[in-house]
């Protein structure tokens, strides 16, 4: 066998001869040798003591899918009150084990495929299943004297006393910012959508069925309307069954041990960041009179934070030492941001009148404010979407920075709504690096400011 794939291998052989690893190769240095096993992967012979297997990776797709839809499928059986179960405490372990961890690790995988559309997929809806948890579990019961209780999803973020949506005192205020929650994962989503236009039918329904039920649920919790919500938890039994049923595509390369190409992790910067963004600076300007920021913190960490630190370090072994440093620190920002407004950290509470608390937080905006400025003079030659990020990010943190010292809440607002801005900027950016001539049928600007032609 090993025989007959040398004599196939003979033109490759001879190419390389003639490329010059022969002639002129160091004596007693062996030139490059490659065989075939039976099981498909290509051996290099040459390397010294042990042969380098140079191995095709397992394809992460079915894992993502399987674990997104298994998830997915418990919760909307939850959510359309199948055989009169609306408590949806059973799903916890789901939406940490399978729908966080596990997707997680598909996501990870995908990056060291090269992946980048699976890469910022599954590694975005891992962080969404500790987060949109939050939102999706929340199951209205009255009590037999009319009194009207809530699920509050604090097991779903590791530490149980967390109590975020304990800290909501009208109930009303708590359905528009899950409402509020669902827009911004329904703006995820129709990105990620239109980036998948080119790839299949399986997967394009996938996207269109998920982005209907984002929107329904969305609907459904500002409206407090019962029926409207159900039926988006009838839509997420549907995409359930479509991810169930979603073809594999099987087409990966196989890919050598040394200088891989990875995925592109910018994408998945950018989207963890402007939904972290957007739901904060919803809260920010008072978006439909929501003011309490506690619903963020799952955002906080697991989007912002965890996915904004697995893009910095995978920016980091692609050798972009700009996005290492970007995105790793906006990580710590949104994690650190997220232990501020923890109930159990007792930060907030720790200051002894409200004018020093404004003022510790004005200082805490001021640093980023310089940090950020630092990244906006290293991105002058990058792209013009690059630039107008960071730009409206650091008015955003001045802005902020000078309303909490001030205690001018009208600044404050005006920095929360170049934050949204900021958001969107984001966005489009991220879309910008998913939506390729390879997944859809049109690209996005970005506007190369780099003087080399």
């Amino acid at each position: 066998m090993a025989d007959t794939v040398e004599a196939q291998n003979a033109p490759a052989a001879a190419a390389a001869a003639a490329a010059g690893h022969r002639d002129g190769e160091p004596k007693g240095i062996p030139m490059l040798r490659r065989s075939v096993t039976d099981g498909g992967h290509e051996v290099d012979t040459s390397q010294p003591v042990l042969p380098v297997y140079h191995r095709k990776l397992a394809n992460p797709a079915p894992l993502g899918l399987i674990t997104f839809a298994s998830t997915l499928l418990l919760l909307s059986f939850v959510d359309t009150a199948t055989r009169g179960v609306t408590n949806p405490q059973v799903s916890i372990g789901m939406f940490l084990a399978v729908g966080g961890l596990a997707q997680l690790l598909a996501g990870q995988w995908e990056g060291a495929a090269g992946n980048t559309f699976g890469y910022t997929i599954f590694t975005s809806y891992e962080a969404s299943g500790s987060a949109m948890a939050s939102a999706t579990l929340s199951q209205w019961l009255s009590t037999a004297s009319g009194r009207v209780l809530t699920w509050s999803f604090r097991q779903v973020i590791l530490w149980p006393s967390s109590n975020a949506i304990g800290s909501y005192t009208s109930t009303v205020e708590y359905h528009y910012v899950v409402g509020l929650y669902f827009i911004v994962w329904f703006i995820v989503t129709f990105i990620f959508g239109m980036a998948a236009t080119r790839s299949s039918i399986g997967l394009v329904a996938w996207f269109f069925f998920l982005d209907l039920t984002f929107l329904l649920l969305a609907i459904g919790e500002i409206t407090q309307q019962k029926s409207v919500y159900q039926c988006g938890g009838a839509f997420g039994i549907v995409t359930a069954f479509v991810a169930f049923c979603h073809d594999v595509d099987t087409s990966q390369p196989v890919l050598p041990v040394y200088h891989r190409k990875l995925a592109n992790p910018a994408p998945l910067g950018l989207i963890s960041f402007a939904s972290t963004t957007l739901l904060l600076l919803f809260v920010n300007t008072a978006t439909r009179g929501v003011t309490n920021p506690q619903i963020t913190i799952g955002m906080l960490l697991a989007v912002g934070g965890l996915c904004q630190l697995l893009a910095g370090q995978w920016e980091g072994a692609v050798g972009n030492t700009f996005g290492f440093t970007v995105f790793s620190s906006f990580g710590g920002f949104w994690i650190s941001y997220g232990i501020i407004l923890w109930p159990s950290s007792n930060a907030l509470d720790s200051y002894s009148s409200e004018v020093e608390l404004n003022y510790a937080l004005g200082l805490w905006l001021s640093v980023w404010f310089i940090v950020t400025f630092i990244f906006l003079m290293a991105s002058l030659k990058s792209t013009i979407g690059l630039v107008a990020l960071l730009f409206f990010l650091d008015l955003t943190f001045l802005l902020l920075a000078i309303g909490s010292i001030t205690q001018q809440k009208s600044v404050t607002q005006a920095g929360g709504g170049f934050g949204i801005l900021t958001a969107f900027v984001a966005f489009y950016d991220a879309a910008a690096g998913l939506i390729t001539p390879d997944n859809s049928y049109f690209v996005l600007p970005i506007g190369e400011l780099s003087r080399e032609t």
